[in-house]
C-alpha cells in the first residue's frame, strides 16, 4: 500500500519546484492559455456550425422534384448523372458563400449565380421531362388514331419516332447545358427544344370543302362567275393556313373524294393548281345538282303529259349519272350513246361561261377524242 504521507510530500515538492501539469492544457482545468484555446476552438466550431447550417438550408432550397417514372434505365441514368453533377456544383457554391460575409463581394455574386443556375436547370429539366412524356403519349395516340397528316415529311417522322422512343433505332437521351433534353439521332444531336411535332390532317379544310360542295349541289343552279370569285378568295384564305395545302394534296381525304394527283406540293403555283381543281369540281357538283333537279322536276310535269316526256327525262337522268360516275374513274373509257368517252381531269378547255378563262378537265369523245365540257357532253348524248 502506498504511503499517503509520501504522496502528500511529493505533491508539496512539485508545487514548490514549479511543476506544471501539461495535461491540464487539454482538460481545461489548468492555468495559462487554456481559456484562450477553448475560446478559439469554440469560435471555430461556431463557424463550422454556421457553414453546416447554411449549406443545409441552401441544399434544402435546391429544386429537384424530377419524376423519372416511365423512362428506361439508361435514360434515368443519364438524368441522374446530370443531377449529381449539378448538385455538387450547388453544394460547392453554397459552402463558399457561407464563408463570405460581404454580399457585394464579386465572389459572393459568382456563387449565387451558380446556385441560381443549378436551380433553373433543375426547373427546366423537370418541365422538359413532363413535356416529353406528354409529347410521347400524344405522338403515339395521334398515329394510333390516324390523325397525323400524310403530308408530313417521312424522314423527319422517322427521326421523331426514334426521339419518342419507338422502333428499333431509339435515339439515346442526354441532358445538356441548362437541363435541356437532347437526343443522339442518326443525323446528329437534336435538342428537344427543336422537336417538330407532326401536324394533323386539316379536318377543318376538308369539312369546309364538303359543306360548300353540298350547298352547291342542293342549290340546283349552275356555278356563276361571281360565285367562283367568292369561292376562290375563300380558298386562298383557307389554303394559307400552315400545312393546309400539304394536307389536302396528300391522301388525307382521298376516301372522301378529294384527290389531287399530279400536283407537286413544292411547285410555286401548287396552291393555284389546287384551287383550280377544286373550282372545277365545284362546277361539276353544281351542274350535277342542277341537272338532277331539272330531270326530277320535269319528270313530275310529265305525269300529266303522257309517257313520252317521262321517258326522255329518265334517259337524261341516267346520262347525268353516267357522266358523274366518270369523275371517279378518270381516263377509263366508257361507251355512252354508242361513243367511246373518257374523262381527262388534266386537259384544259375554254370555259363556256367565260371566254377569257380556261377550265381544267374535259370529256374526250370518239377516236379523234373531241374535247367537250360537261354541259356540251350532256347536250351531245341527250340529242
Amino acid at each position: 500500500m502506498a504511503n499517503s504521507d509520501l504522496i502528500k510530500g511529493e505533491g508539496a515538492v512539485r508545487r514548490s519546484q514549479g511543476f506544471v501539469n501539461y495535461g491540464k492544457q487539454f482538460t481545461g482545468t489548468g492555468d495559462g492559455g487554456t481559456q484562450f484555446v477553448r475560446a478559439s476552438v469554440a469560435a471555430n466550431e461556431a463557424k463550422l456550425e454556421k457553414v453546416q447550417q447554411t449549406v443545409n438550408n441552401a441544399m434544402g432550397m435546391m429544386k429537384n422534384n424530377l419524376d423519372l417514372t416511365g423512362f428506361k434505365p439508361e435514360e434515368q441514368k443519364a438524368m441522374r448523372k446530370f443531377l449529381i453533377s449539378e448538385r455538387n456544383k450547388y453544394a460547392y457554391s453554397a459552402s463558399a458563400i457561407s464563408k463570405l460575409s460581404d454580399s457585394t463581394d464579386p465572389d459572393y455574386q459568382y456563387h449565387v449565380d451558380i446556385m441560381n443556375g443549378v436551380n433553373n436547370s433543375f426547373t427546366n429539366l423537370s418541365a422538359q421531362v413532363k413535356s416529353y412524356k406528354a409529347n410521347k403519349l400524344e405522338f403515339a395516340d395521334g398515329y394510333n388514331q390516324g390523325m397525323y397528316s400524310n403530308g408530313n415529311d417521312g424522314d423527319l417522322e422517322l427521326e421523331n419516332m426514334s426521339i419518342m422512343g419507338f422502333g428499333d433505332n431509339v435515339a439515346p437521351l442526354y441532358v445538356g447545358e441548362g437541363g435541356n433534353l437532347g437526343f443522339n439521332t442518326s443525323k446528329g444531336k437534336v435538342s428537344f427544344n427543336d422537336y417538330q411535332q407532326p401536324f394533323m390532317k386539316d379536318y377543318e379544310l376538308a369539312s369546309g370543302l364538303a359543306s360548300t360542295a353540298n350547298s352547291l349541289y342542293t342549290s340546283h343552279t349552275q356555278l356563276s362567275p361571281t360565285q367562283e370569285n367568292v369561292i376562290r378568295l375563300d380558298l386562298q384564305k383557307s389554303l394559307s393556313r400552315p400545312n393546309a395545302l400539304k394536307s389536302i394534296v396528300s391522301k388525307d381525304f382521298s376516301d372522301d373524294g378529294f384527290v389531287f394527283d399530279g400536283i407537286d406540293i413544292n411547285s410555286p403555283d401548287a396552291k393555284e393548281q389546287v384551287i383550280d381543281r377544286i373550282i372545277e369540281g365545284y362546277r361539276g357538283t353544281a351542274r350535277a345538282g342542277y341537272n338532277e333537279y331539272q330531270a326530277r322536276t320535269n319528270k313530275g310535269v310529265a305525269k300529266s303529259s303522257g309517257g313520252g316526256v317521262n321517258t326522255v327525262n329518265k334517259r337524261m337522268a341516267n346520262n347525268v349519272k353516267k357522266l358523274d360516275s366518270m369523275f371517279d374513274t378518270p381516263n377509263v373509257p366508257k361507251i355512252i350513246s354508242g361513243n367511246k368517252v373518257r374523262w381527262n381531269p388534266d386537259v384544259e378547255i375554254k370555259d363556256p361561261n367565260d371566254e377569257n378563262k380556261m377550265q381544267r378537265g374535259a370529256f374526250l369523245v370518239g377516236t379523234e377524242e373531241i374535247e367537250l365540257t360537261y354541259d356540251q357532253m350532256l347536250e351531245f348524248i341527250n340529242a
